[in-house]
């Protein structure tokens, strides 16, 4: 779990891990149908699904950003892929 500022202090998130366990194919053109977020109380959750069929509902939770109402547009611009 992170908290607000995680997002607002230059911090940076490697996503390569967790996108090396799926079929991506590298282009950024379909990162979207691999991860995912969802609006949980106040917190944000990112999750990651294996296949680009997948939705939030059958992926695996990656990051909670606690406290934080964030897109996935805005995590990405913290994130290494």
């Amino acid at each position: 779990m992170f908290n607000a500022a995680a997002l607002d202090n230059g911090d940076a998130f490697n996503l390569k891990a967790a996108l090396a366990a799926t079929d991506w194919n590298g282009s950024t053109d379909t990162l979207g149908s691999y991860l995912h977020t969802i609006q949980n109380g106040a917190n944000t959750e990112l999750l990651v699904s294996a296949h680009a069929a997948g939705d939030a509902t059958t992926a695996t939770l990656l990051a909670t950003f606690d406290n934080q109402t964030a897109s996935l547009s805005t995590i990405l611009g913290h994130a290494t892929t």
